[in-house]
């Protein structure tokens, strides 16, 4: 069996066009059922309503308990160790989003998706806990009953609830909540994410964007305090933690994937940014019996 389940958003639930879902947790049997690490190819957003606990995201814990809201990212490892959890999920693939708005960059710009040092989770009040569940349980009613306009009237409440849940985060964490800051910062992380196993240099990203490399490391120290070449190798380094620790493959299959035509380069490299081999670091989680080294501490 392998040791990551790999999850699919099922696209023919309500037909192509609906790529959007809202659901309790008591409802979804394989995730109840199978309880391995899991990979999410689609975004998800969970408002716990019972149970205490722990959720993983790529090694780094988030605490568990009702009026929490947990935010998954495609690509992201996650585990539960939660008693008795209970909540109202919010699963959707950016297409749905992207496609129709015509704009690539909104999920980057958001304070809660997508590998950051930020928090993946947000406390509610009472009082916003309550909007959040008005607006799930509209957009559930109207996935009940399809009409012909019900894609717009989805795709409407879901932006609104970014947006809104953006502004909260931000107002949290102390930062800047517009969505439409730093479109090159963005632009940046975008391209990362879709090339990062095979462009390993700010130099062509920057060239992409139609910048200078130096251009380019200054705006992303300005925004996310790492320049662009920390923010690749963090990338890269990241990616090869979740293949050592979720997979069988061998590190020089890991590092052929990875971009790297040299297994040793790429061991020197992941030794650089971790203190260990991939040797080490593939016995020590396991070792531990948690996989809290995955999580990027540099």
């Amino acid at each position: 069996m392998p040791l990551i389940r790999e999850v699919e958003f099922l696209r023919d639930k309500y037909g192509p066009e609906l790529l959007v879902d809202v659901g309790w947790v008591r409802e979804l049997d394989k995730f109840n059922k199978d309880t391995r690490p899991h990979r999410l190819h689609f975004y998800d957003i969970l408002l716990v309503t019972e149970g205490r606990g722990t959720l993983s995201f790529d090694g780094r814990p988030e605490v568990v308990a009702p009026g929490r809201l947990l935010f998954t990212s495609p690509g992201q490892v996650r585990s539960f160790d939660v008693d008795q959890l209970e909540g109202v999920c919010l699963f959707f693939v950016g297409d749905f989003l992207q496609d129709f708005f015509s704009d690539p960059l909104f999920l980057y710009r958001l304070q809660f998706f997508h590998p950051s040092e930020r928090d993946a989770s947000l406390t509610l009040t009472e009082e916003r806990r309550s909007w959040l569940t008005e607006r799930l349980e509209t957009m559930r009613s109207e996935l009940t009953e399809l009409q012909g306009d019900s894609g717009h009237l989805l795709r409407a409440i879901l932006y609104e609830v970014l947006v809104t849940l953006n502004r909260w985060s931000a107002e949290s964490q102390g930062t800047e909540g517009d969505t439409l800051a730093n479109p090159s910062t963005y632009r940046f992380l975008e391209l990362v994410e879709r090339r990062f196993r095979s462009e390993h240099r700010v130099a062509w990203y920057a060239r992409e964007l139609g910048l200078t490399p130096g251009h380019l490391s200054t705006i992303t120290r300005r925004s996310l305090g790492r320049t662009a070449g920390t923010l690749i190798r963090d990338r890269l380094t990241l990616e090869a933690k979740r293949r050592l620790l979720y997979s069988d493959d061998p590190a020089a299959q890991i590092a052929r994937d990875l971009g790297f035509e040299d297994a040793s380069y790429f061991g020197r490299f992941f030794r650089r940014c971790t203190g260990l081999t991939p040797g080490q670091f593939r016995g020590a989680p396991r070792q531990l019996g948690s996989p809290v080294l995955l999580h990027n501490q540099a």
